[in-house]
């Protein structure tokens, strides 16, 4: 789950996460700070498990997201298709 170790300092460390899921455990279980879209940890900030920090650094309903794909479906009518749709979902 580990994808790389950003930055090491000492005892401080940086982990990068490719599961939302890990992340929040770790975070539930006192190893540290993390970065989640909010709904992913609604349920545990009500229930005490998780305490927001930062408050007025919270950007509710502003995502932000990239789409990867190989470039030669650069032109491709289901992947404009499909961006197009998740787009209007997310506003």
């Amino acid at each position: 789950i580990d994808k790389s170790t950003a930055h090491s300092n000492g005892t401080d460390q940086i982990h990068v996460f490719d599961s939302m899921l890990a992340t929040k455990f770790l975070a539930i279980n006192g190893n540290g700070i993390v970065q989640l879209f909010r709904f992913a940890v609604q349920e545990e900030l009500q229930s005490g498990k998780l305490v927001e920090i930062l408050p007025e650094c919270s950007q509710d309903n502003q995502w932000e997201f990239c789409f990867l794909y190989p470039q030669s479906n650069k032109n491709s009518a289901k992947l404009q298709v499909f961006i197009d749709y998740f787009s209007k979902q997310i506003k």
